[in-house]
């Protein structure tokens, strides 16, 4: 029969084990981003466009946004590897105009235009369509 210092030893690797299973095995936790910063940030850019007398842009790119120090990168984790570009000048009322569009690692482009519609698009059917509204073609 085993000792009771051999069965608790038995129960502390068990324990232990099992410990390691479960933070080895679960599932990575989900990206999240503050859909509030996003937009006070690019409220401020806005601003900061203007009252430094620079033109405002039509656009702005998440990567603008992280430089220019309105973001953090723990506020758009989600966006990691993917470039999202925010038109400031958007339409809500023209259901065809681009609000936001974020170019994929495959080269396919996520548009979402002013009728809360999200289509998938290649980067001709993106230039097309930003030509049509007189839109710039996205940053590079």
């Amino acid at each position: 029969m085993k000792s009771k210092a051999q069965m608790a030893t038995l129960i502390l690797i068990a324990i232990n084990a099992a410990i390691a299973v479960y933070f080895l095995l679960r599932p990575a936790p989900t990206p999240t981003f503050n859909s509030a910063k996003l937009t006070g940030a690019v409220i401020a850019f806005a601003r900061d466009q203007g009252a430094k007398g620079v033109a405002p842009a039509n656009t702005v790119s998440l990567r603008q946004l992280l430089n220019g120090g309105y973001l953090q990168s723990n506020d758009v984790r989600a966006f990691d590897g993917i470039d999202l570009v925010l038109n400031i000048n958007a339409s809500e009322t023209d259901p065809n105009s681009i609000l936001a569009q974020a170019k994929m690692p495959d080269g396919m482009s996520m548009v979402v235009l002013g009728d809360g519609s999200i289509q998938q698009m290649t980067p001709e059917a993106l230039r097309l369509k930003l030509a049509a509204a007189g839109t710039n073609a996205p940053p590079r």
